[in-house]
């Protein structure tokens, strides 16, 4: 989906959408498959929808997985539709959700959204 995000080709986001839905008999829950709808709706010109899903996504009781790669993808799709307010918010959820990891070293992550810059240091758990 995000690789027809990038080729900005709507209608095979959407329909690989309604295949997945069919394969798994209801809706997906998967992160990624926001990021790309999300990103989907926003080049569609419906801003309301990206963000009713964002805020489905996001909402405090989600049923959605938010990995690290789900969330680079929605934050992607909320920075380049000029939403850095919701792009902030959900950069603090992942921080928040990140806190437990092992202080064994450091990744340095950052979030850009119209031109404006934040760093946040992650620890993360070093492997053995």
């Amino acid at each position: 989906m995000n690789g027809c995000a990038k080729d900005k080709n709507t209608d095979k986001i959407f329909e690989l959408n309604d295949e997945l839905k069919q394969k798994k008999g209801g809706d997906v829950t998967d992160g990624i498959i926001f990021g790309g709808l999300i990103k989907g709706y926003f080049l569609k010109g419906l801003e309301e929808k990206a963000v009713e899903l964002y805020d489905e996504a996001a909402g405090k009781n989600s049923r959605i997985k938010v990995g690290d790669r789900a969330y680079n993808f929605i934050l992607d799709a909320l920075c380049n539709n000029g939403k850095l307010e919701k792009a902030l918010r959900l950069f603090d959820r992942m921080k928040e959700e990140h806190k437990s990891a092992s202080k064994a070293y450091s990744e340095p992550w950052e979030l850009q959204c119209d031109g404006k810059r934040v760093l946040y240091r992650r620890e993360v758990q070093g492997s053995s």
